[in-house]
């Protein structure tokens, strides 16, 4: 609207300063997913395991590989964990700083799982 003013990070503003996006999945299952896509401007993002028993993994898209000079997908699987984060039920973790690539998601048993993903472009206090 003409005349109308929004702070930043608030839901109306228009750059890289908009605030948190909240990401809700119920399907989460043992195939690697992607969760969270590339984001430039994200300065924090944050997991969150709802289930009460069952352990999700959290891992970037693409990692770095000695002796490799460029970024490699990863595929990772409940038998290959390597680059994955293990979060246990009821807990969260939350990346700080150079978190801008793309993750991926996946639970260490059964399907239909829920997991909360926190995508922020606003520096944390």
């Amino acid at each position: 609207m003409a005349g109308q003013m929004f702070g930043v990070g608030s839901p109306g503003s228009a750059s890289g300063a908009s605030g948190g996006k909240f990401l809700s999945y119920n399907n989460i299952s043992t195939a690697p997913q992607v969760v969270a896509a590339a984001n430039p401007n994200r300065v924090r993002i944050s997991f969150w395991n709802p289930h009460a028993s069952i352990t999700m993994f959290i891992a970037p898209s693409q990692v770095m590989i000695i002796g490799q000079s460029a970024p490699v997908t990863l595929t990772p699987s409940v038998a290959n964990l390597g680059g994955c984060i293990p979060l246990f039920a009821g807990n969260r973790i939350e990346f700080t700083g150079e978190c801008q690539g793309s993750f991926q998601a996946f639970s260490a048993s059964g399907s239909a799982l829920p997991l909360t993903v926190i995508d922020s472009n606003v520096p944390g206090s």
